[in-house]
């Protein structure tokens, strides 16, 4: 618990010591294979540990035991922000899993269904990415009050899809300031959910033209996020893509190959975690100003990241 308190507080290298200490008393006094090592094992993150930790809970508990469908989830989520597709596949077997298990596990139900959204919208599925959006929200609604965070958070990611898919009318009926003001009041002014609303705040009035305002309000959530993150962090990704294309239809054209290139360098980092992608644009400036072998790697790192494991 410890560990996991300092994993919170963004102090990895003293959560790792007290995780790693858990699991070998885990492992001396309950077994290698036992139920209380899956559980640090999950903790201590990482694709090998997630696996061993499947393992485990599927050797010893029923296949509908809401446990599993949480182990999948642990290693769909870190599959997916590593961009390997196999993620995906592992968190469907999590939802299949969930949605039957007995007990019922609404929470790790929930926490599938808003994964699963982001590989949807990434392929432009963004009926599919709005229905899973839905379900999270109705489950938010049975299992939280009405200013609960995660129930405020979760409008706002209903309304930052129907922004994707272009619906803009029906997201700004989620994606407002008084939403804004309303998850502020909860968790503070500097919280990082609160910067990625007031980042899609910032995206829904860029589309809508309003390109002073929409400055304005990335640039603001940007601020949350240099005072909480490092500077490649994949936090970043969306706002910068945002403020690029702001730069652009402002005939700015070297502040958005600036910022689409941050972007486009943090993403190479982290493929699997954001919403925008800002490399085609990249790739279409370099050419605008004649960096022509610049665009074309930029072009060939699209190509081979779709077909990377």
């Amino acid at each position: 618990t410890i560990g996991i308190v300092y994993q919170g507080l963004g102090m990895g290298d003293r959560a790792t010591s007290f995780l790693k200490r858990a699991l070998a008393l885990s492992e001396s006094e309950f077994g290698p294979d036992s139920l209380e090592c899956a559980e640090v094992l999950h903790a201590i993150g990482g694709i090998e540990n997630h696996k061993r930790a499947l393992r485990i809970r599927q050797k010893l508990l029923r296949p509908d035991d809401p446990r599993i469908a949480r182990s999948y989830w642990h290693l769909g989520l870190t599959r997916s922000v590593l961009g390997d597709p196999e993620g995906e596949a592992d968190l469907e077997r999590g939802l299949r899993i969930a949605e039957t298990s007995s007990p019922p596990d609404d929470q790790t139900h929930l926490f599938i269904l808003n994964d699963l959204t982001h590989p949807a919208s990434r392929r432009g599925e963004y009926a599919r990415a709005i229905e899973l959006m839905r379900e999270a929200l109705a489950l938010r609604e049975r299992i939280y009050h009405s200013d609960h965070p995660d129930m405020l958070q979760g409008r706002l990611g209903l309304g930052w899809a129907l922004l994707l898919a272009g619906r803009l009318e029906e997201a700004s009926t989620y994606i407002d300031q008084p939403a804004i003001d309303r998850l502020e009041r909860v968790v503070g002014p500097t919280a990082l959910s609160v910067a990625t609303a007031i980042h899609s705040l910032g995206e829904l009035q860029r589309r809508r033209g309003q390109l002073d305002s929409a400055r304005q309000t990335i640039e603001r959530s940007m601020g949350i996020y240099a005072a909480t993150l490092g500077p490649d962090d994949a936090g970043f990704i969306d706002p910068l893509t945002s403020l690029g294309l702001v730069d652009e239809a402002q005939g700015r054209t070297q502040d958005a190959i600036q910022n689409l290139g941050r972007a486009a360098a943090i993403l190479a980092k982290w493929p699997g975690v954001s919403s925008l992608d800002p490399r085609p644009d990249y790739a279409r400036l370099l050419r605008k100003v004649g960096r022509n072998a610049d665009a074309e790697e930029v072009e060939r790192q699209m190509r081979s990241s779709v077909t990377a494991p």
